[in-house]
């Protein structure tokens, strides 16, 4: 019994002491651009405004060259959005955290991006 009570704090400690990461998602791509972003927008419009920015894009899926699978997130139904394809939005390196700062924009069929998710690539240790 003691073991499971001491298993148990260990636990709830663990959960308590990860919270802050979990909590803090970092800032919107908007946030990071220092601008509003309103959805869907074009994705013309947004990989000019990208460029703009000097910020690398990296096409995904149907019609990219190198990556054919469009980023999968947990409960969204990207079929039921009509998702066709997606891009990889590159903001910067994070050498503290060991992990870059990236985005994913969702285009539907109609050349609009619908949602910004943001991404994280870690390093290889």
């Amino acid at each position: 019994m003691r073991a499971l009570a001491s298993l148990s704090l260990i636990v709830g400690l663990f959960v308590v002491a990860c919270a802050p990461v979990i909590r803090d998602p970092g800032p919107t791509l908007s946030e990071k651009l220092g601008m509003s972003l309103r959805l869907p927008m074009p994705e013309d419009e947004f990989l000019e405004l990208m460029n703009a920015h000097s910020i690398a894009t990296e096409r995904r899926g149907p019609g990219s060259p190198t990556v054919q699978t469009i980023p999968r997130r947990s409960g969204v139904d990207l079929e039921a959005m009509g998702v066709d394809h997606a891009y990889s939005i590159y903001t910067g390196m994070n050498a503290p955290a060991g992990r870059s700062e990236q985005y994913i924009a969702y285009v539907d069929g109609n050349c609009d991006v619908i949602r910004i998710d943001r991404d994280f690539a870690y390093i290889a240790p």
